[in-house]
């Protein structure tokens, strides 16, 4: 993700493998705390990464999941 102004924005897409479930305000607030700020400043939780047939990450369909979230 980019802004004009300052560049690269840090963003993050996780899947969850907690019982009980975390929400993503306390995820961010995690990071921030020990990331300060490289933390991400958008976060998405997905029920699962999307993958490809070799099981890597597929990377441009995260990103998409992105547009439109403010």
């Amino acid at each position: 993700m980019g802004s004009p102004i300052h560049g690269d924005i840090p963003a993050a897409a996780v899947e969850l493998h907690v019982p009980g479930g975390v929400e993503a305000a306390e995820l961010v607030r995690y990071a921030r705390e020990h990331l300060g700020a490289r933390a991400p400043r958008k976060l998405v939780v997905m029920d699962a990464l999307p993958r490809n047939a070799a099981g890597k990450v597929v990377k441009r369909l995260i990103a998409e999941s992105f547009a439109g979230r403010p």
